[in-house]
C-alpha cells in the first residue's frame, strides 16, 4: 500500500556573519590550499598534480548576505574541484532519492553537478551522480536529484557512512557559496511502518508530504464502467483526453483489482492523462513525484512521453518535455520518477497552473492502473 512520501532534512549549512571561522577569515587574507575544512563537515579540495590550488575568502553582499569565494588557482579550463559535505548519519533510512540544494552564483558561467558517495562496512564505496547544469551570475538554489535506486539498498546497517559531493568545473571562474541543505526522500510503505516500529517514530516527527496530491486508485472506484467521446475527468484534477473524432472512444472499467482504461478505439494522433495543478509557487526549489503500482498493458512494452503543460493567460499553454524515460511493460511492476518541476517552469509569474502530462503512443490497447499518482511539494520545506 502506497500512502505517501517522508520526506527528511539531512543535513544544512548556512554561512553565518557570526561565526567565528567566518569572521577570522574575513579579517586576514584569503586562504590558499589544495584542501580546506571551511566548517564543521564542508571540505573543499582539489586535486594535487600540478601546483593546483584553492583560494578561499570570506565576504558578504551590500546586503550583509554571507558567502564564501572559491577561487580555482593555477587550473585549466579543464579541471575540476570539489565541495564534500557529510550528512549526519543517523536514522538513514530507506530513502530513494536525495535532493541536494546549493545556494550559490558564478562570476562567468561553469559547469557543476553533485554525487552520492556511499562507503559500505566491508570498505567498498559507490557513487551515484545527478545530472550536469550550469551556474550563472544571478545568485539561486540549483537543485540537484540523485537517485539511490541504483544502489545497493540504502539502509542504516548497509552503510559505513556517505557524502554529497559537488564537483564544479574549475574553467578559472570564481564561485561564491552561500549555504547547501540535503533531503532525502522515502515512500511510505504501510506494511514497512507497521513491521518496523523504529520507522513509525520517524515517520511521527517529519513532515509526510506531499500537501498536493493527485491520484487514481482502483480501490476507489468499485463498479464503475463508463465510456467517453470527449475529454473527461476520471477523479479530481486528473483528467483523460484524445483527439477527437466520430469513431474515437475510450472506455473505462474496474476489473480484478485494477482502474482499466482502454485506449484502442482512440486511434488518432494522440491520447493523455493529466494530473492538474493550480496556483503552485514556484520556491525554485519545487519537485513532482510519478508513483504507480499495478500499471500494465495489454500490448509489448511501450515507451510514455512525459511532458509539463504550463498554462497562461487567455487559455493559452506552452509544453516542455520532462527528461525523464518511463517505459509501461505488459506485466505490472512498482516505479517512482523525480521531476524538477522548478527548472521547467518560465520565470514569467510566481505563481503557476501547470499539468504533468502523461502520452501515450498509439497502438497501446488498454492499460490497467492499480495505483497511480503524482505529487508535488517543495524540497526545502523540513528546513524551514
Amino acid at each position: 500500500m502506497w500512502d505517501g512520501i517522508m520526506l527528511e532534512a539531512r543535513g544544512e549549512f548556512r554561512v553565518d556573519l557570526n561565526e567565528e571561522s567566518f569572521s577570522a577569515l574575513a579579517q586576514s587574507d584569503p586562504l590558499r590550499a589544495q584542501d580546506i575544512l571551511i566548517q564543521d563537515r564542508l571540505r573543499v579540495s582539489c586535486a594535487h598534480n600540478s601546483g593546483e590550488m584553492l583560494e578561499i575568502s570570506a565576504q558578504k553582499t551590500n546586503r550583509c548576505d554571507a558567502f564564501y569565494r572559491i577561487s580555482p588557482v593555477n587550473m585549466g579550463a579543464s579541471k575540476w574541484y570539489s565541495i564534500e559535505y557529510a550528512p549526519l548519519i543517523e536514522n538513514v533510512g530507506s530513502s530513494n532519492n536525495f535532493v541536494a540544494i546549493l545556494d550559490a552564483a558564478s562570476m562567468q558561467s561553469t559547469t557543476i553537478f553533485a554525487i552520492c558517495r556511499i562507503f559500505h562496512p566491508d570498505g567498498r564505496s559507490e557513487d551515484v551522480s545527478s545530472r550536469q547544469i550550469e551556474i550563472r551570475k544571478k545568485r539561486k538554489k540549483h537543485v540537484f536529484s540523485i537517485n539511490t535506486d541504483g544502489a545497493e539498498t540504502f539502509l542504516n546497517d548497509n552503510i559505513a557512512s556517505y557524502r554529497i559531493i559537488f564537483f564544479i568545473e574549475a574553467r578559472n571562474v570564481s564561485t561564491d557559496i552561500y549555504g547547501l541543505q540535503i533531503t532525502s526522500l522515502a515512500t511510505i510503505n504501510q506494511k514497512n511502518i507497521t513491521n518496523n516500529v523504529e520507522e513509525i517514530r520517524s515517520v511521527q516527527k517529519t513532515s509526510v508530504l506531499p500537501r498536493l496530491k493527485r491520484d487514481l486508485n482502483a480501490k476507489s472506484r468499485r463498479g464503475w464502467r463508463t465510456k467517453t467521446k470527449k475529454p473527461w475527468a476520471l477523479a479530481k484534477d486528473v483528467f483523460i483526453d484524445f483527439e477527437q473524432g466520430s469513431e474515437q472512444e475510450v472506455a473505462v472499467t474496474r476489473r480484478d483489482k485494477h482502474l482499466v482504461v482502454d485506449f484502442s478505439k482512440a486511434t488518432g494522433r494522440w491520447r493523455t492523462l493529466e494530473f492538474r495543478f493550480n496556483e503552485v509557487k514556484n520556491t525554485e526549489t519545487v519537485f513532482a513525484l510519478l508513483h504507480f503500482q499495478g500499471m500494465k498493458l495489454s500490448t509489448p512494452a511501450l515507451e510514455v512521453t512525459l511532458v509539463l503543460r504550463q498554462y497562461g493567460d487567455n487559455a493559452g499553454w506552452t509544453d516542455v518535455p520532462i527528461p525523464v524515460s518511463l517505459v509501461l511493460h505488459a506485466e505490472s511492476k512498482i516505479e517512482q520518477h523525480l521531476i524538477d518541476v522548478s527548472s521547467l517552469l518560465s520565470n514569467d509569474h510566481d505563481y503557476h497552473r501547470f499539468g504533468i502530462f502523461m502520452f501515450f503512443p498509439s497502438g497501446l490497447g488498454a492499460v490497467a492502473i492499480k495505483e497511480l499518482e503524482v505529487s508535488v511539494f517543495d524540497a526545502t520545506s523540513t528546513h524551514n
